[in-house]
């Protein structure tokens, strides 16, 4: 019998259709021997700048030329480990928009309800559409991705204004696209070096291009920095919690030994 875990299914089809990527099979052998850390990384940057191609690549998947504008968020898990180290790492990745589009599927569902008189036509629910106005796309977040086209100026207009909203302390990567398409590029080296002056030390860049997978080894270097920062984060909070079952022990102790004392 043939293996069936990469089999496409009517399930799969259901999911991929609301803009969810079931997880690899690898990586789901590798949590079932329990999580280490949960890293979530969230891809922002205006329309047209190759966020779903990012989130493509980051899934190892081949580029497509074609455009379709993404309608909501995606989310993908993405298999990822530090260096040679066995810590277990879920890579969390979240392709945001920013105003979604109602799908047609449930239009259609919709329709279909109207028609067999199971919803009035004038209470026709509006369909939830999950974007960055109706979602904290940054709780929990750990790591931005954001990117733009050097050949459009809005789009680092966009980088600019959007990156005041990412919570302090939480690591940014621009990433300038289409480098193959220097010649065309709106947006001077200078601007960027000076956008990056005025930012904290959270932020880096580099640039890429999703088309021939520039850049994308940086990237995943890059990586290194949100995890060890997550890292050091969980090893403290444990530490408090070592030392405050430390000082419960000798605590307990010491009760103990006066109790002896007086008996």
């Amino acid at each position: 019998m043939g293996n069936t875990e990469s089999e496409p299914t009517a399930v799969d089809a259901n999911l991929r259709s609301r803009g969810i990527s079931r997880m690899h099979p690898h990586i789901q052998r590798k949590l079932r021997q329990g999580t280490g850390f949960n890293m979530k990384i969230v891809i922002r940057g205006a329309r047209e700048t190759g966020k779903t191609s990012l989130l493509r690549r980051l899934e190892g998947k081949s580029f497509v030329r074609d455009h379709k504008p993404t309608p909501q968020i995606q989310v993908a898990h993405i298999d990822w480990n530090y260096k040679t180290t066995s810590d277990l790492v879920q890579v969390e990745v979240w392709d945001v928009v920013d105003k979604g589009i109602a799908t047609s599927a449930h239009d259609a569902r919709i329709r279909d309800l109207v028609a067999q008189g199971r919803i009035p036509s004038n209470a026709i629910p509006k369909a939830f559409v999950a974007d960055a106005s109706t979602i904290d796309v940054y709780k929990k977040s750990n790591a931005v991705l954001m990117i733009m086209d050097p050949t459009r100026k809005w789009t680092f207009e966009y980088v600019q204004n959007e990156i005041k909203k990412v919570p302090t302390g939480c690591q940014v990567l621009l990433m300038s696209n289409f480098r193959d398409l220097h010649s065309r590029r709106q947006v001077a080296e200078i601007d960027i070096e000076n956008f990056l002056r005025e930012c904290d030390a959270n932020v880096n860049y580099i640039e890429c291009c999703m088309m021939n997978g520039y850049g994308l080894k940086q990237l995943y270097n890059w990586l290194n920095i949100p995890f060890l920062k997550l890292k050091l984060e969980t090893l403290q909070v444990k530490t408090q919690e070592y030392v405050l079952i430390l000082l419960f022990s000798k605590h307990v102790s010491v009760s103990a030994r006066i109790r002896a004392c007086w008996q």
